[in-house]
């Protein structure tokens, strides 16, 4: 999730989250090798609202954590409900995945054949074999004649996918009373995933108590209790458009109780067997939080406030797999597992006190206080080969391959803070905020920063000069700029790391196990600073009917924390080959600090709108949409001055002063040459690159581009900065519509995305014949085949093999080297969301003595247009071994019963 923009070229940009107070961790990737989100323990039922806050002004009071944004959940309580209430919430529904492979069009058995018959005599003068496949798989155990998988045509997708279902039951009980109120809730949540075997369960119980001891005392307890039992799945996606082809037969036609080459990664079945792997994540997560509230009786509007919280997470993951489909580094079969055990604690105390006066035409409001925060983890991981025993276990394996234990992810941060906000005549406003950070991250040299923010507003319809306008008009200016610390870097920099388990010596040299060190320490850090501007509007119209907001913002990341690389003389790991024409960021090989600036800005607009109130029937429309962009305003004074910027090792990306980060650096495309077929790039121009640092074309005397052959060697050399086209979204936004006619109620709402390019390297690897992997069914009709076509796609060929100029050229099909063909916009349109629900009428639910009865029925992602081939377009950037489930489209029906 990203709040305007990116604010990093290479580090996180998830935004901060507090729920009731109480700071969250919420890594998406999970903690560990876990995979999953400690979110996914919430219970959504239990949330009453949610609230973004993005200006300087509005985020810059919880400091250095709030440089991405925040987003501020509150759950539900019993205030306000004088009388008893429980609610009983029931939701079912089913699940599909948006497009399978067949959608894609991927090659069928007789497509198959056809195009490796074609590769085959283009290269070799004759057909395809099976036996050709089986050279270069280890460990197929069954092997079958062409004869035999012709007649096959195994349907993977069915194979190893199903229509999901889910269940989801909640009731909470809430009551208000003198003095007090309270809320409890239980969710049971119950999923079966579109992938077989991928299960998903759920339990959390939540309570909220606020009690008033005394006159002027105020107390409250929240508890968050949440276990998760995720019954994992690799992604069959990956196996099914790579590895699993279509003539494989599930089953060993040979013998029909074993599966068929269970060791290679052809068969998905086999690896998606629960009785042959177990990959299980279980969480078990407390949030809990407490406050004394003390209203001072002498100072009216004077309170003070203690607040302290916890967030303990435990998460248990285990990758157990049998020797049944299982092989070691010599492609020997053999068991094997990994458990990792991570105990995660954060801890939040804060004290402030609070005054509110107004007097006259004035208000004001102020808080001022001290917060504390830790955080830390403790890791234990063990893996081991050759396993002992029946159990779905690590036990004591004969082979212990890794072993850690300790604590880690260690973290303080003590910040002193307040705010004043001042309202003059209900029509102007003003504000300040302050606050001052010590975090542990860095030495206690730079372990300081100081931040501020300012904001402003004016009620201008409300001034006698705007009387024109009319009594049904709203306008508000309103403006702030703040500066907010980063210190989202991993802790204990300024000390050298060692990675461990390390074999001493090359392939050929029996070496003994040690340690290297993966990064240079450094004592120079200091916080990174993101200076926020932001300006807006808003208005309403015909007494609020027509209402909404523009505004526009600007951030400034000034001393980015990055990770900075140096060559492999400094003795430091590097797991990059090739450093190529550039600097590349590494996550070893690396020396981390304060480098570059960078500007993000972009408008935002938005309009609320009744369209019909008349009788029994209303109509609202909600509109919203978004304009980003980011701009690298610096970086090392010796990768600006060589002008080539840092070449990013996940991504063939690049990031450059004066232009977007993470742009795509890969060969331009040229097509199959008409003459001979074989597969060519555009030259670059090598001398005006060494010069000026710009990728452009090469010409010849007559002006013409120079072409050459696609290879490897050529692939590397000639690569070019596609101007503009990166993963980054330049716009996105929703359209919302509800509508309600007496006791009916019906809406829809449409997402969009676009203006950024995914590089779909899966497809790329699909367009080139392999003996074990799948292919496109459209590259036999549209690849070269005589002298003179003009085609998309180059002559088809076995394993890459070209002959230019009398001589037999290789590597072709080397999946490591990227062009721009399969470079897709991502522009999409989504339809979102439909519901159709029905609210009992009272005088029916009163017989019942019921307060309410609604029922509903809901589907999810109906429709989806975009030009993207891919499965889809939504949160995609480098395909490659893709090994995420596509997103799905569901259908859900749900009853809603309060009495």
């Amino acid at each position: 999730m990203k709040i305007r923009g990116t604010n990093s070229i290479s580090m996180s940009t998830d935004p901060l989250w507090v729920i009731d107070g109480m700071l969250v961790i919420s890594n998406p990737s999970g903690l560990g090798s876990s995979g999953q989100s400690p979110m996914a323990t919430i219970n959504p039922n239990d949330i009453e609202s949610i609230e973004v806050l993005k200006e300087a002004a509005a985020t810059s009071i919880f400091g250095s954590r709030a440089a991405n944004g925040v987003i501020l959940v509150t759950t539900k309580t019993g205030e306000g409900n004088e009388e008893a209430t429980t609610t009983f919430n029931y939701t079912t529904g089913i699940s599909n995945l948006i497009r399978t492979p067949q959608d894609i069009g991927y090659a069928n058995t007789s497509q198959w054949f056809s195009i490796m018959d074609r590769a085959y005599q283009n290269s070799l003068n004759r057909n395809f074999t099976t036996t050709d496949h089986y050279q270069y798989v280890a460990n197929a155990s069954s092997k079958i004649s062409r004869e035999l998988a012709e007649d096959i045509s195994t349907d993977w997708y069915d194979q190893v996918f199903r229509t999901g279902t889910f269940q989801d039951l909640n009731v909470s009980t809430s009551k208000g009373f003198k003095g007090g109120s309270f809320y409890i809730s239980t969710n049971y949540r119950k999923e079966k995933g579109v992938q077989r075997h991928n299960d998903f369960e759920r339990l959390a119980v939540n309570s909220n108590f606020n009690f008033k001891p005394g006159k002027n005392v105020k107390v409250g307890l929240k508890v968050n209790m949440g276990y998760t039992n995720n019954e994992k799945r690799e992604s069959g996606t990956t196996s099914i458009i790579f590895y699993a082809l279509p003539w494989f037969p599930v089953q060993d036609p040979y013998d029909l109780n074993q599966y068929y080459n269970p060791l290679t990664a052809g068969n998905p079945t086999a690896q998606n067997d629960p009785e042959h792997v177990k990959l299980n994540v279980k969480q078990y997560r407390v949030l809990g939080g407490a406050f004394v509230e003390w209203s001072v009786p002498w100072v009216k509007g004077l309170k003070f406030r203690s607040e302290v919280s916890m967030d303990f997470v435990q998460s248990n993951n285990v990758d157990w797999r049998g020797k049944t489909i299982n092989v070691n580094s010599k492609f020997e079969p053999t068991s094997e597992a990994m458990e990792e055990a991570i105990t995660y604690v954060g801890t939040n105390i804060n004290a402030y006190g609070t005054y509110n006066k107004t007097f006259g035409i004035h208000q004001l409001d102020v808080v001022g206080g001290l917060e504390a925060t830790r955080q830390g983890q403790y890791t234990r991981y063990m893996m081991g080969q050759e396993l002992n025993g029946r159990y779905q276990e690590i036990g004591q394996p004969n082979l212990r391959t890794d072993l850690f234990g300790g604590f880690g992810e260690e973290r303080y941060l003590f910040g002193i803070f307040g705010r004043a906000n001042y309202k003059l005549n209900n029509k102007y406003l003003f504000g300040l905020s302050a606050r001052r950070d010590g975090s542990s991250t860095f030495v206690p040299e730079n372990r300081w920063g100081n931040f501020m923010a300012f904001s402003a507003g004016w009620f201008l319809s409300d001034e006698p000069f705007m009387d024109f306008v009319g009594s049904g008009t709203t306008l508000k200016l309103r403006g702030s700029y703040g500066e907010i610390g980063n210190q989202a870097i991993p802790s204990g920099l300024n000390q050298i790391s060692f990675l461990g388990n390390i074999s001493y010596g090359g392939p050929g040299v029996s070496g003994v196990n040690g340690s290297m060190p993966v990064n240079v320490p450094v004592a120079t850090l200091k916080w990174e600073t993101t200076k926020s501007l932001d300006f807006g509007i808003d208005y309403g119209f015909l007494d609020n009917r027509i209402n909404g907001s523009v505004a526009y913002y600007q951030r400034n990341v000034t001393d980015m924390l990055m990770p900075v690389p140096v060559p492999w003389s400094s003795g430091i790991s590097s797991d990059n080959s090739d450093f190529g024409q550039g600097s590349y960021d590494k996550d070893v090989n690396i020396v981390w600090g304060n480098v570059g600036d960078m500007l993000n800005s972009g408008w935002e607009f938005d309009v609320h709108s009744i369209n019909i109130d008349k009788g029994n029937f209303t109509w609202k429309t909600s509109f919203n949409i978004a304009f980003n962009k980011n701009i690298i305003g610096s970086l090392a004074p010796s990768l600006d001055d060589a002008g080539k910027g840092i070449i990013h090792s996940d991504t063939p990306t690049i990031s450059r002063t004066g232009e977007k980060r993470q742009v795509w650096y890969i060969a331009d495309w040229a097509g199959p040459d008409p003459q001979t077929g074989v597969p060519m790039i555009y030259a670059l121009d090598k001398d005006h690159f060494d010069v000026t640092g710009e990728t452009k074309r090469l010409t010849d005397a007559d002006g013409n581009d120079v072409r050459v052959p696609a290879d490897p060697s050529n692939m590397q050399q000639n690569r070019f900065i596609q101007e503009g086209k990166s993963a980054d979204p330049t716009y996105y936004g929703g359209i919302n519509n509800s509508f309600s006619w007496k006791n009916f109620d019906f809406s829809f709402m449409f997402s969009f995305s676009g203006g950024n390019y995914i590089l779909d390297v899966d497809r790329t690897i699909a367009t080139m014949p392999n003996e074990t992997r799948n292919m496109l069914a459209e590259i036999e009709e549209n690849s070269w085949k005589q002298e003179g076509d003009v085609a998309k796609y180059p002559q088809l060929t076995q394993r890459g093999r070209y002959i230019i100029d009398g001589k037999t050229v290789n590597g072709f099909d080397n999946p490591d080297m990227y062009h721009n063909r399969e470079l897709f916009k991502g522009d999409f349109i989504r339809l979102r969301n439909i519901t159709l629900g029905y609210n009992l009428p009272k005088t029916i639910a009163d017989k019942f003595h019921m307060q309410s009865m609604r029922v509903y029925v809901q589907a999810n992602n109906l429709w989806t247009s975009t030009d993207y081939p891919g499965f889809d377009p939504e949160r995609m950037a480098f395909v490659k071994y893709n090994t995420q489930i596509p997103q799905t489209t569901s259908f859900t029906f749900g009853a809603n019963v309060t009495f």
